[in-house]
């Protein structure tokens, strides 16, 4: 999604089906007073989770 979106020279937080975006969204939602959840990753981060994703496993 940022590659596509900075090619095209736009913010990724104006592209609806970005992650960035869709937690932009949120964050204004509650700044304006709407109880919105939070949208918490399970992905696993760092080099396990780079290991994970190549190796096919999540």
């Amino acid at each position: 999604m940022t590659i596509v979106a900075t090619n095209k020279g736009l913010p990724c937080v104006l592209l609806p089906e970005s992650k960035a975006g869709r937690a932009y969204r949120d964050m204004a939602r509650r700044m304006l007073g709407e109880a919105v959840p939070l949208r918490l990753s399970a992905e696993p981060r760092g080099i396990m989770g780079f290991l994970h994703k190549f190796m096919g496993e999540a």
